[in-house]
């Protein structure tokens, strides 16, 4: 019987996942001006960003870094003609050399996502490699705290659905004091743990420190947010719930309303997170709902069970080990179910899940999700065998397994299913014996792309070379090394409009003049995406 419950899910998530979606969560970049890579005669005067989702510029900023990684310009983003496009004011004119601009919005799901890209003003070889990494790769924010108190909301609103669906039908009055202590305490923690990431979400948003999470500025800021707004409703379903649970859930009028709000604070934590970025949203509000009342009836029921059972041998106990086990049987699969729904609307190409962290964490929760299920195959067949050294050792597992879970599912909430920026240019620079060479290519990726290269020489000036050339090839896909029409704009400057038609590792070389009767020779490995 097990065996072909198993089965049933599995094979559910196979046929689930082979579906595409194009729908996903997280803003990306999808153009600037100035355009990553771009070379300028001039300083422009603001920058734009436009993102492939609306974003939130209540916490946005924007810093330009000369190619020391000195902060040139900081300020704030506004919103621009849609909700797709912020803008930056530059008061400052910025002189000849290579810029990195380092931005950060909030997208539509409530979380704060950063990305950086370069541009030149004037003639500047000046490589910013080492800049634009250290510029993506700082942890702005209270990410890791995010992440603690994120795991808390989850265990907490799992153990608290977890409890009232199992003894609900009990229709107790009054718990037992160890039961009460439990279920009023996972009600607690949510409570303060709703409270502290109102407070550190200002903070985590504007990549500020802790101390701000009083800031007048970014608590006014967060209650114009659907995080922030979220987070107050909960505090009063959740303070409307106490009643009820102090007088636990008997009665049909009390029932009904431990139902509606029970499911009111499950969706307040739905929409403070990357459900509301889906399409249709409704759906993916709906989906993550039943995903968090299932994964509460089922690991919350869990942690419920072995806390209040001292002994898993009394009548009552396996009694209460009995409904548990009807609960979850119902659960799990509702939980894979929903997950891989969850999976097959943020994902752009599950083909390519492994391609980002966000897409291994979820697979490894999957795997462990599919291991709980065996698990309570053995922990039912030991149940009804009264095997109660195999049922603890079972539900042991369990427990071990299902809080790792909640921990991957907090963690999951900060991270992006999707790279993000998608107009990344490719930007390297060759040395030759006298003279260094610089490409450029806005953006790396296939279709129409903009190529410039620019020459000049180590530690002095470099008179204007003669036949330039420039050669491209696919190796892979059998495609030799062919021409490419430059166009001169400056002594040792040239531009030229290059179609990539497929992604991959195309060889770039470039052939030029630096002495009478000699030629130079510069290759480039360069990586383009789809």
């Amino acid at each position: 019987m097990m065996t072909r419950y198993v089965t049933r899910v599995l094979l559910a998530v196979v046929v689930i996942l082979a579906v595409p979606s194009i729908v996903r969560a997280h803003a990306g970049l999808e153009s600037s001006d100035p355009a990553p890579g771009a070379y300028l005669d001039v300083s422009p005067e603001r920058v734009t960003l436009t993102f492939d989702e609306p974003v939130s510029t209540a916490f946005g900023s924007l810093r330009v870094l000369d190619g020391n990684g000195d902060t040139l310009v900081e300020t704030t983003l506004s919103r621009g003609e849609n909700k797709e496009v912020a803008v930056a004011e530059l008061d400052e004119t910025l002189n000849d050399g290579t810029f990195v601009v380092v931005w950060r919005v909030t997208s539509s799901d409530g979380h704060p996502v950063q990305g950086s890209f370069t541009f030149v003003v004037g003639e500047s070889t000046v490589p910013v490699g080492g800049t634009v990494a250290t510029a993506t790769t700082v942890t702005h924010g209270l990410s890791r705290l995010f992440v603690v108190i994120r795991a808390s909301v989850y265990l907490s609103l799992a153990v608290l659905v977890g409890a009232i669906v199992l003894l609900w039908a009990s229709g107790s009055r009054r718990l037992s004091p160890r039961t009460a202590v439990f279920v009023k305490g996972a009600w607690a923690v949510l409570v303060v743990t709703t409270v502290e990431a109102f407070f550190a979400y200002g903070p985590h948003a504007a990549g500020v420190k802790i101390y701000k999470a009083l800031d007048g500025d970014l608590i006014r800021a967060t209650f114009t947010t659907t995080f922030g707004r979220a987070q107050t409703v909960r505090i009063a379903l959740l303070i409307t719930l106490w009643p009820v649970l102090n007088g636990f859930i008997a009665g049909v009028r009390r029932r009904v309303m431990t139902a509606v709000l029970l499911i009111g604070v499950v969706a307040t934590v739905s929409v403070s997170g990357h459900a509301v970025s889906t399409s249709p949203m409704l759906l993916g509000v709906a989906l993550d709902s039943i995903h968090l009342l299932a994964i509460g009836s089922w690991i919350g029921g869990l942690c419920v069970l072995v806390f209040v059972s001292r002994r898993l041998d009394d009548e009552r106990t396996l009694s209460l080990t009995n409904r548990f086990s009807g609960i979850a049987q119902w659960s799990l699969p509702v939980v894979v179910l929903t997950g891989v729904g969850q999976t097959w609307l943020l994902v752009s190409d599950v083909t390519k899940i492994f391609d980002t962290q966000f897409g291994r964490t979820l697979v490894v929760k999957l795997a462990l999700v599919l291991v709980i299920v065996a698990l309570s195959g053995s922990a039912r067949r030991a149940l009804k065998r009264r095997d109660v050294a195999n049922l603890r050792t079972t539900v042991v597992f369990e427990v071990f397994i299902a809080l790792v879970v909640i921990a991957l599912t907090a963690s999951l909430t900060g991270l992006s299913p999707k790279a993000v920026s998608s107009a990344e240019p490719f930007q390297e620079t060759v040395l030759g014996s006298e003279v260094f060479v610089t490409l450029a290519i806005t953006p790396a990726r296939v279709g129409q792309t903009e190529v410039h290269l620019i020459m000049a020489r180590q530690g002095g000036v470099l008179g204007e070379l003669t036949n330039v050339e420039m050669r491209l090839g696919l190796s892979a896909m059998n495609i030799p090394a062919g021409p490419v029409e430059l166009t001169r704009i400056s002594p040792n400057h040239y531009t030229a409009d290059v179609t990539f038609p497929f992604a991959g590792e195309w060889s770039v070389e470039v052939l030029a003049s630096t002495k009478p009767f000699a030629v130079s020779r510069f290759a480039f490995e360069v990586p383009i995406s789809d």
